[in-house]
This record gives C-alpha cells, sequence and structure tokens, in this order.
C-alpha cells in the first residue's frame, strides 16, 4: 500500500538524477531575476526533464513568482494579521482536522509540534483572505504537502494562495464544490473516450467518476 512517506518528501539522499538537473535549475533561478519571459520558456523544458525533490520547493516557488508577473497580483499579505483574523469556528475546524493531515508522516505526527503548527497557521490565514471560501474540510492535505517542501511558514501560504486562485482549485472548496463536480465529468469522459473498454466496465459494476 501507499505510505504517506511516498508522497510526502524525506530528503535522506538524492538520486543521480537528481543531481543531473540540480546545475540546470540553478541557473533558472538566477536567470529569473533577470528574463521572466525566457526564463518561463526555459523552465517548461525543465520540469519535463524533472525536477529535484530537494528543490521541488524552490521550483515550485519559482513557477508561481513568474505566473504571479503575468497577472499583476501578489498574494503576500500581512500574514500575522490574518492569523489573527481567523473565528474561533474556523479554529476549532482546523484543530480537528490536524490530526487527520499525514498523520504518520514525521512532520506532522506530533500534536504540539512545529508542522502542526505552521499547518494550522497557513490555513487559518487563507480563512481570513478568502472570506468567500473560508476554511474547508481537504484543504490540510493540500497546504501539508506544500509545507512538506517549503520550509518557510509564509512563502508556503502564498503559494497555497496561488494554487487556489491562479489555478482555480478554490472551485473545488466553494459550496457546492463545482470545481470537483466539473473535474469529475472531464475525468469519466477521458475515461470514455481513450479507455472505452475500461468506462464500459466500470459502469457494469455501477462505477461513476460523481
Amino acid at each position: 500500500p501507499l505510505q504517506e512517506t511516498d508522497i510526502l518528501p524525506t530528503f535522506d539522499l538524492l538520486s543521480v538524477r537528481d543531481n543531473e538537473h540540480l546545475k540546470r535549475w540553478e541557473a533558472l533561478f538566477e536567470q529569473s531575476e533577470i528574463k521572466a519571459d525566457q526564463s518561463r520558456r526555459d523552465c517548461e523544458a525543465a520540469v519535463f526533464a524533472g525536477v529535484p525533490e530537494s528543490i521541488r520547493g524552490s521550483v515550485w516557488q519559482l513557477l508561481a513568482k513568474l505566473g504571479r508577473s503575468e497577472s499583476g497580483t501578489d498574494p503576500l499579505l500581512p500574514y500575522p494579521e490574518l492569523i489573527k483574523e481567523a473565528s474561533p469556528a474556523v479554529l476549532n475546524a482546523v484543530r480537528l482536522d490536524l490530526g487527520r493531515t499525514f498523520p504518520m508522516h514525521p512532520l506532522y505526527r506530533d500534536p504540539c509540534g512545529t508542522g502542526q503548527k505552521k499547518l494550522c497557521n497557513v490555513l487559518l490565514a487563507y480563512s481570513s483572505y478568502d472570506m468567500e471560501v473560508g476554511y474547508c474540510q481537504g484543504m490540510s492535505f493540500l497546504a501539508g504537502l506544500i509545507l512538506a517542501y517549503v520550509e518557510e511558514e509564509e512563502e508556503g501560504f502564498a503559494l497555497f494562495v496561488d494554487l487556489l486562485y491562479k489555478y482555480q482549485l478554490r472551485d473545488n472548496y466553494k459550496p457546492g464544490m463545482s470545481g470537483i463536480k466539473l473535474r469529475l465529468y472531464q475525468l469519466s469522459r477521458l475515461v470514455h473516450d481513450h479507455y472505452f473498454n475500461v468506462h464500459e466496465h466500470l459502469n457494469t459494476y455501477e462505477y461513476t467518476a460523481d
């Protein structure tokens, strides 16, 4: 069975393949400060070639930064104030979910540890940042994955905001969950169009995407 350590990083050793790509990404980090347009093209090629796990958080932040420059928006707000503005109801809901989020992973298994504290703060801050969505169960797994790769809490929050807004993941958490319904429909159509035998087999046993 798939373990949490298969999903979240441990960074014990770099693979040979990772080492081959490190220098390429280091050059891109420097280049992104000078030529954003060229960096976007180079980053696209580098992503397909491979992203070393040890710098995955930095790569995600670089890609988010380049995308942010296109829209002209910056998600960073006064982060400590956002945390303080969260309602008691949201705080209670978040606390209930903290222990259920990657509970066996070293970063999150300690109820009083740094990992759970950072995760709690990011979720509280987002509930204040996005009043329409607030906090929704399931957000903790996305935020938890980000914080496993991005060490700085506030930078993790900025990346979380980017994913929900720029890539429309917030639709998954809105009342009615329209984003999830759309993606489940898309999945069903893709299976139907490209793996029709699988689609028919699943229908036989009344397994549907929704």
